[in-house]
């Protein structure tokens, strides 16, 4: 019975041959990789094979540390093989859409927009010395050709080797060196747009795509995909970086910046509109006017010393209110209380004689003789 180790060591060297079968496979491939940059192309192979529609994935110890991302139970891993130690290995790797989200998690993924193109283009201007004064679809493509040209220079001789057995032994050195390089150049700047969301179908016909069933053994499939893998990696980790820290802005436009003057109820008069043009960049303080005013207007403030301020204007209004009370209090005192000796001298007692006099308009004398006489 074989291995796992084995097992997929043979998903790996089928699914490399299939990937030039035809350009519309390669360009779909082409979209995988610009999703999962920071693996190496054989491992991209294998992510295409399993899971072509992988966002971006991660090791399940990466997920959990670092990006605190759960693994949803029961989800099927990615399985790749990893020739990084002395003896190839698998290891697995999970889809972003089979986790879930932690407190604090970290989404390992960014979305670049046309508001990003200045700071991009500056970044990938100062990192691979191509202007983008024209647009950053025209630097990715020039970017694209700079790298397909260094990668022939730098592994020509391997890339000469690697042909060996394929369509491409049938050319020159020179026929082989136009092809890769083409084909190299079309694809890692197909990636790239793909990645940054600028739709590459409108500016890629199938002719850029026409050397593609050259490639057809996996030695020279390996030497082009490393190629288009390791040029996209470089640029797409740049342009994370600037998306991910985006850069502050100069001293001088901070100063030179006007600020946001403060809205102003009404037409304001020609002697105030007049300082408010004299006074434009100085610092002035905002002017809240409430046109509902609150109960407690001290409540919706933070600041303490505005708190102060607002009770101290407060407490007049209150002490009023409060001597006006208790004045109203003292006269209803004055008018209602009927002196304990008076009620004494009436011959009336007290509990009876109060519940008549505050209800009643009549003289003690009268209330006396009608108690008397029964009514």
């Amino acid at each position: 019975m074989p291995s796992k180790l084995e097992i997929y060591m043979e998903r790996a060297d089928a699914a490399t041959p299939r990937l030039t079968e035809d350009y519309r496979i390669w360009t779909e491939f082409l979209v995988t990789v610009g999703r999962v940059y920071k693996h190496e192309f054989l491992e991209q192979a294998m992510v295409f094979a399993q899971r072509p529609d992988t966002m971006a994935c991660a090791e399940y110890d990466l997920c959990k540390k670092r990006i605190r991302r759960y693994v949803w139970q029961g989800t099927t891993g990615i399985g790749l093989v990893s020739y990084s130690g002395s003896e190839p290995y698998v290891r697995f790797v999970f889809d972003v859409t089979d986790t879930g989200a932690k407190k604090g998690t970290l989404y390992p993924d960014w979305q670049y927009g046309r508001k990003h193109e200045p700071s991009v283009t500056a970044a990938l201007e100062s990192r691979f010395e191509v202007p983008g004064r024209d647009g950053i679809v025209k630097q990715l493509v020039r970017i694209a050709v700079q790298l397909a040209e260094e990668r022939w220079d730098n592994y020509r001789e391997d890339i000469l080797s690697a042909a060996e057995g394929s369509f491409l032994e049938e050319l020159d050195e020179l026929n082989i060196s136009l092809a890769f390089q083409r084909l190299a150049a079309a694809s890692s700047a197909y990636t790239l747009m793909a990645r940054c969301g600028l739709g590459p179908k409108k500016y890629f016909e199938p002719q850029d795509f026409r050397d593609i069933p050259n490639f057809n053994t996996v030695p020279v499939i390996t030497q082009l995909g490393q190629t288009v893998s390791e040029a996209c990696g470089q640029v797409l980790r740049r342009i994370e970086a600037v998306m991910k820290n985006p850069p502050a802005r100069e001293p001088a436009d901070r100063e030179n910046a006007v600020r946001p003057q403060p809205k102003v109820q009404g037409n304001p008069k020609p002697q105030e509109a007049k300082a408010q043009e004299n006074h434009i960049g100085q610092k002035s303080a905002p002017q809240r006017a409430w046109k509902n005013p609150p109960l407690f207007p001290f409540l919706l403030r933070r600041n303490s010393r505005s708190k102060l301020r607002l009770i101290r204007q407060a407490t007049p209004c209150i002490w009023m209110a409060f001597c006006i009370k208790s004045t109203a209090l003292a006269c209803l005192t004055c008018i209602c209380w009927t002196p304990p000796r008076r009620i004494r001298r009436s011959g009336l007692n007290q509990k009876s004689a109060l519940p008549l006099y505050f209800f009643s308009n009549r003289p003690l004398a009268k209330i006396r003789n009608s108690d008397k006489m029964g009514g």
